[in-house]
């Protein structure tokens, strides 16, 4: 919550079960469950490919991962998406940059003006 900037809205359960959702602004809400038994991870990369956050500075809030100690796996990158939504723009600038959750997921951090 700290690194990221979210804030604990409802919880429930107790150890080894138990469930939060964190609040990532604008009514939006983040939900994590905890494992009763812990499999291991189908890979070295997690049980997930990756999950995007998006931010207003990606350079910035990367700093922040750093600090607390989170493994960057990608410093922040500026590239462009050819977007496929239709009456949207056909192409979206971004900044983007990528670190490893505790249990080994990969989080992106997403940084764009135009959606």
């Amino acid at each position: 919550t700290s690194v990221l900037g979210l804030e604990a809205k409802v919880a429930w359960g107790s150890a080894p079960d138990r469930a939060i959702m964190l609040g990532a602004g604008d009514a939006v809400y983040l939900e994590i469950f905890e494992r009763k038994e812990q499999a291991a991870p189908p890979s070295e990369e997690g049980a997930i490919l990756h999950f995007a956050l998006r931010t207003d500075d990606t350079t910035a809030l990367l700093e922040r991962a750093r600090v607390a100690g989170c493994p960057v796996t990608m410093e922040p990158k500026s590239l462009e998406i050819n977007n496929t939504v239709a009456g949207a723009p056909s192409k979206i600038p971004v900044k983007i940059a990528f670190i490893k959750g505790p249990d080994g997921e990969v989080i992106e951090f997403f940084q764009n003006t135009l959606t």
